[in-house]
């Protein structure tokens, strides 16, 4: 979970979901991202190098003993770009895939039956063209996120610089681009994760990180040229901010489906927002403050009742009660001091 050394792990109690002691610290080089496999013995990780000293990033995988938690290093290959940022297994958990940010590209990683090692990219897919509206973050594209949507059919891409969602489909271990859907922001809104509405999907929600809001599509009945319907875009800042410059970051929705999520870096809080499950909008419920600085990463813990939130800033990982007939959030006391934490996953 360490950006710029380690990746830190915890051992977590089963009932509680309290975190405990650290277990292991592993060697891993700027591990921007984490996601483990459905078995949880298997964690991949990409590998933000410095693209300042020309170095192209890379994807590492570690197996995991299920019994104490603990990492052996499998083997690590290229991303074939600059500043991964984001991975995920597609649903028969064959391949990885991988977002470029640097260079605005995908790239697929086809992953060893044998032992769950990653073998060589297959296939890269690169971005081209940009809205340019925000002249030092959009001067070209930047995949952010490969998203697997509810069905386990599609992928979403978020592109920072374009400007829009970019919908693919995997067939036969090759991304195949799905023209006849795609999620248009306003020009400079700067898209950088998105999640869809547990169960039918019917709704995607995209957390925009440049103008600081979160904006609803609805996958029903797409327009002839492909666009998703937009239903609503709601800022993710307080009304009156306490500070002039705040960043998104991640998005998440509840299990229950009921509440969304979102992390303000600067503002340094969660919004929560209520979700209508008919019509997918959104309702302000408040904000937390996560105590601490830059909130790159939260996630919900297994039982849905508690919310692990990673700063970044202040070297902190700090947990929240949820109150799931509300959403509010609460802090509950649990604080771990970890270097530049900046993701968080459970086994």
């Amino acid at each position: 979970m360490a950006k710029d050394v380690a990746s830190l792990f915890f051992s977590v109690d089963s009932v509680t979901d309290k975190l405990l002691e650290p277990v292991q610290v592993v060697d891993c080089p700027s591990a921007a991202f984490l996601c483990l496999n459905r078995a949880r013995n298997r964690l991949y990780a990409v590998n933000e190098l410095n693209e300042a000293k020309g170095q192209i990033g890379s994807v590492s995988s570690f197996s995991v003993d299920t019994e104490t938690g603990k990492l052996k290093f499998l083997n690590s290959q290229s991303s074939r770009g600059y500043q991964p940022c984001h991975l995920s297994l597609d649903p028969l958990e064959k391949h990885v895939l991988v977002s470029n940010y640097g260079t605005g590209s995908v790239v697929v990683l086809p992953i060893s039956e044998e032992d769950g090692s990653l073998e060589p990219s297959s296939q890269l897919v690169l971005h081209s063209g940009s809205s340019g509206t925000n002249k030092d973050r959009q001067e070209g594209p930047h995949a952010h996120q490969v998203y697997w949507d509810t069905s386990g059919k599609n992928v979403l891409v978020p592109d920072l610089g374009q400007d829009r969602v970019v919908f693919y489909q995997l067939h036969d271990g090759k991304l195949v681009l799905d023209s006849t859907k795609t999620c248009q922001v306003v020009n400079g809104a700067g898209p950088r994760h998105v999640v869809d509405s547990p169960g039918h999907g019917r709704f995607v929600y995209v957390i925009n990180e440049l103008i600081s809001s979160v904006s609803v599509f609805s996958t029903d009945s797409p327009s002839s040229d492909g666009l998703l319907r937009h239903v609503q875009t709601e800022s993710t800042l307080p009304v009156v901010p306490e500070v002039e410059v705040s960043a998104c970051a991640e998005v998440t929705v509840h299990p229950n489906g009921r509440f969304l999520y979102g992390s303000n870096r600067g503002d340094d809080s969660i919004v929560i927002f209520g979700i209508d499950g008919q019509t997918g909008r959104l309702s302000l419920v408040g904000h937390q403050k996560t105590l601490g600085k830059c909130p790159r990463h939260f996630t919900i813990g297994h039982n849905g009742s508690l919310l692990y939130v990673a700063n970044q800033q202040s070297d902190t990982i700090v947990a929240f009660h949820i109150n799931t007939t509300t959403g509010k959030l609460s802090p509950s006391g649990d604080v771990v001091n970890v270097s530049s934490p900046v993701c968080i996953v459970f086994d």
